[in-house]
């Protein structure tokens, strides 16, 4: 983001001294959260006071949604909030670059998206912004416990100089008496269950006809065909990186996807990395990444030991007599290409445009900069691309960059006309035929065209679509990701007509479920099963209610979970009728740390529901990591549904 790079260079400056120090105007007081309880909250059941947050140490995490640096910190957001859950509240202050971001219903959208579970406030008018003199995305702001302000820092990689700070000022809190046991009134936003959960890009292989689509929040790859008919799902369903089988692989939210013959690659975004689906074989294979952020711009290892950062779409293309991954590399502001030999992995990458500034300038492909590429499309020896930053449209031609659409970081807006003053808003995918190229201008919910003969840009369509990620044409129809509706729209160029392609996903299909919608006819053998006593709590009294549970695993001395290994928890709610008891699975997860939350929405209007938890968890010794070293241990817990908070401790 414009401002980033000096933010990044004054990062590490964090001072955390006494309030007389930092006095700043009107943020040394807690009147800071009186201004910020009369604004829109988000993921609370009710805007958050100063009753609420004294007593705490609050970190303030200054973001907007369109921000690839914002949605790179948030798994450090999450680490410090299961930490410091007792003593520690996260508060997202949403400040909007895109007018369209200034939307709670976009945000709470954002929220869901991103999977963000800590109370956030829609600052659309700087408010918090200006009060705390902050200056980039992302920022953050640490008040103590009598709410008042103690030191900020911005950019990403701050895990480590947040988390020392917030010990101190806990640290501090205990030995003044000033902490707070109190809970703090979160209400996750929540979902309908829908086939797709926030699509992303899509794909087309001539060979079987047959589309390809990155079912993000879904965590897997669908196909289908033009009547909408599933034949295959590729990916469990569950957010990880594992490969293997279809039923069995991982990803964690994909985007982009592109058909080469036997194969499908996939830009795995969350888990910076790319995969190969074998189709023939059903088998899933990373061949680029480490599985953690890279930030490496002039990469010199092979494709598989190099980190990469957030891959957010592809394309093949042939370069000097190769055929060519190419890959929008969002995180880092370029686009890289892998050559594909039979082994891509053991190949180095090329960088093929941008100096990994962030900004609009055009020219010689190694200094060129762009800003977060989120779309490509190839024509001939061209490789068009979507820089979403800087709501433009460009073109790699010969080695050189050159823009079509677009002005600056900060210019935007849905502007028809004359390429040179036409704007888009936020634009993420993009596809050329015959002298056009179709945009998903994204954050204008709208279809443009660029007409590269006359220069000329038109809106196509601007009603009934919701932040649309991607576009493919075949023929006269305009295939449409329509990312927000969770759906699948197609539009006739001819007759400008708009229709929805009705997909329904076989819950059986490769044996292959999707976490919300995973019905059991009996529950999996657990080793070495423990039943624990029934306890209460974990739910509120509602129709549709967030279950909240806090486990602790207190292990022999010297044993720890061997995060390596298979342990997961899963809560379940038995729903019984005149038949047979169905177990239907709400939500599971890997365990790798003997404190972990558990979390999970429920329909509590039935009466005959009963809710409990199975536990499987490896632990072994210090320094032992083979599985044949560690021993196992299952427990499963019932649950009463009552109105009582839950802490749970399960002794070894």
């Amino acid at each position: 983001m414009r401002f980033l790079q000096l933010a990044l260079i004054l990062s590490s400056i964090f001072i955390l001294g006494d309030t007389q120090s930092h006095e700043r105007p009107n943020s040394m007081r807690p009147q800071a959260y009186e201004t910020a309880k009369n604004l829109p909250w988000l993921n609370v059941s009710r805007p958050l006071t100063s009753e609420d947050l004294l007593g705490k140490v609050v970190l303030i995490d200054f973001w907007t949604y369109c921000c690839i640096n914002c949605m790179h910190i948030l798994p450090d957001l999450k680490k410090l909030e299961h930490e410091f859950k007792d003593d520690l509240v996260v508060i997202g202050s949403h400040s909007a670059k895109f007018e369209n971001e200034k939307n709670s219903e976009n945000i709470r959208e954002a929220i869901l998206r991103y999977e963000i579970e800590h109370p956030v406030i829609n600052d659309k008018d700087f408010i918090l912004w200006r009060m705390f003199d902050v200056h980039a995305w992302p920022s953050f702001v640490l008040l103590d416990t009598r709410g008042m302000y103690r030191g900020s820092t911005s950019g990403e990689g701050q895990y480590e100089v947040l988390r020392e700070n917030i010990q101190k000022l806990i640290a501090e809190a205990k030995e003044n008496g000033t902490l707070k046991n109190n809970k703090i009134p979160v209400r996750l936003e929540t979902k309908s269950q829908t086939d797709l959960l926030f699509p992303a890009k899509i794909a087309f292989d001539p060979r079987s006809e047959k589309f390809w689509i990155s079912d993000s929040n879904h965590h897997r790859l669908i196909r289908f065909d033009k009547k909408g008919e599933v034949d295959f799902v590729v990916g469990s369903g569950e957010a990880g990186q594992k490969g293997g089988d279809f039923n069995q692989a991982e990803f964690f939210q994909p985007q982009g996807v592109i058909v080469d013959e036997d194969f499908v690659y996939v830009a795995d975004t969350s888990n910076h990395l790319i995969r190969r689906v074998d189709t023939k074989n059903k088998k899933v294979e990373t061949i680029a990444g480490t599985g953690k952020q890279g930030y490496e711009r002039a990469p010199k290892n092979i494709a598989k030991e190099t980190p990469i950062a957030s891959p957010w779409d592809l394309a093949i293309t042939p370069i000097a007599g190769k055929k060519v991954l190419v890959i929008a590399m969002a995180g880092t502001h370029q686009i890289w290409g892998l050559p594909l030999t039979s082994d891509p992995s053991k190949e180095k990458f090329l960088v093929l445009a941008g100096s990994g500034r962030e900004d609009i300038d055009d020219g010689d492909f190694k200094s060129a900069s762009l800003a977060q590429t989120s779309g490509l499309a190839v024509d001939a020896n061209k490789i068009y691309f979507a820089d979403s930053e800087t709501s433009s449209i460009r073109v790699l031609e010969k080695q050189n960059v050159k823009t079509i659409v677009g002005a600056g970081l900060f210019e935007f807006g849905l502007i028809d006309g004359l390429t040179q003053a036409a704007r888009f808003q936020h634009p993420l995918g993009l596809a050329v035929s015959e002298n056009k190229i179709y945009v998903a201008d994204t954050y204008n919910s709208a279809i443009r065209e660029i007409n590269l003969k006359t220069n000329q840009v038109s809106t196509l369509l601007k009603t009934g679509l919701r932040e649309p990620n991607d576009v493919l044409v075949l023929g006269d129809d305009l295939w449409i990701v329509d990312t927000n509706h969770h759906s699948i729209k197609k539009f006739n160029l001819k007759t400008k007509e708009l229709s929805e392609l009705k997909i329904k996903v076989p819950q059986n299909l490769n044996n292959t479920t999707s976490k919300e919608n995973s019905l059991l006819a009996e529950l999996p053998f657990l080793p070495n099963l423990v039943e624990l006593p029934k306890v209460q709590g974990g739910l509120e009294k509602s129709n549709s209610q967030s279950i909240h549970i806090s486990v602790a695993i207190e292990l022999p001395k010297g044993k720890k979970i061997n995060a390596e290994a298979p342990s997961s928890w899963q809560l379940y709610e038995l729903i019984e009728n005149k038949k047979t008891p169905l177990y239907n699975r709400l939500a599971n997860q890997k365990i790798s740390t003997s404190h972990f939350d558990i979390s999970a929405k429920m329909d509590t209007s039935h009466s005959a529901h009963k809710l409990f938890a199975d536990f499987s968890f490896y632990y072994c010794g210090e320094g032992e990591t083979a599985l044949s070293q560690c021993e196992i241990k299952s427990f499963r817990q019932s649950i009463d549904l009552t109105n009582q908070p839950l802490k749970l401790l399960i002794k070894i």
